[in-house]
């Protein structure tokens, strides 16, 4: 699975261009809502959202994702330098922000009885490729 983060201090955002083709991609009409945009941000009105903004849209959406490889650089916000980090299927995740810049924190979860009855091969491995797993 593939998730959008920022990598630098500032904050997380897209571009105007990155929201437009969006929502183009997604064939939702949209319009400026001049109520809420600022010089920093701008605000959508997409159907009867009239605060819709580029932190609505999922970080793992498939869709975002294609346009921030299609758009690059161009992708990015003001205060943003966009990466697309992937991380195993079924894998549970937190994106940690300090200042702007994000990291991930992955994990599986494994029962106690999974544990107790032997894990396979296989789960082994798929456990070790997160940071961390959880017992319950």
């Amino acid at each position: 699975m593939d998730i959008l983060l920022n990598n630098c201090h500032g904050g997380y955002g897209l571009s105007d261009e990155a929201v437009r083709l969006y929502l183009t991609k997604k064939n939702i009409e949209i319009k400026l809502n001049p109520k809420y945009s600022s010089s920093y941000f701008n605000y959508y009105i997409v159907g009867d959202n009239d605060h819709f903004s580029d932190h609505n849209i999922p970080r793992t959406d498939p869709v975002i994702i294609q346009v921030v490889r299609e758009l690059g650089k161009k992708a990015n916000g003001k205060s943003a330098k966009l990466k697309i980090v992937s991380i195993p299927d079924g894998c549970e995740y937190y994106i940690d922000e300090y200042d702007g810049m994000e990291s991930i924190e992955t994990w599986f979860e494994i029962s106690k009885s999974e544990l107790l009855n032997g894990v396979s091969v296989e789960r082994l491995e798929q456990l070790s490729q997160a940071s961390s797993i959880k017992i319950h």
